[in-house]
C-alpha cells in the first residue's frame, strides 16, 4: 500500500486555489524523504488511484509554490507523475474552483 496514499486523501477535497503549505506539510515531508530514487518515486505513483495522483499533482504546485529550497526534488515527481498522468490532471488542477 502506498504510504502517501492516506496523506492524499485528508487533502483531497480542499480545492487547489484554498490548499495552503500547513494543509500539505506532512506529504511535502514524505516527498523529500521518498524521493531517493526513480525507482522508489515510479513505484509510489502507480501505487496512487487516479484522484490521488491528481491530488499529488495540485500538492506539487502548492510545494513548488511555497518550499524553494526542496524544488529540484519536486519537480523530480511532477516529471514522473506527468509521464504517468500527462496533460490532464494539470488541466483539472488548474480549474478547481474556490469553494
Amino acid at each position: 500500500m502506498s504510504r502517501m496514499a492516506p496523506l492524499l486523501d485528508k487533502v483531497e477535497n480542499i480545492p487547489f486555489p484554498n490548499l495552503t503549505f500547513p494543509h500539505i506539510r506532512n506529504i511535502a515531508s514524505e516527498l523529500v524523504t521518498m524521493g531517493a530514487s526513480d525507482a522508489d518515486i515510479e513505484r509510489e505513483l502507480t501505487s496512487l488511484t487516479s484522484q490521488q495522483q491528481d491530488t499529488l499533482m495540485k500538492v506539487l504546485y502548492c510545494c513548488l509554490e511555497h518550499d524553494s529550497k526542496s524544488s529540484s526534488t519536486y519537480f523530480r515527481w511532477h516529471a514522473k507523475l506527468y509521464a504517468l498522468v500527462g496533460p490532464g490532471s494539470i488541466t483539472r488542477v488548474l480549474t478547481e474552483k474556490k469553494v
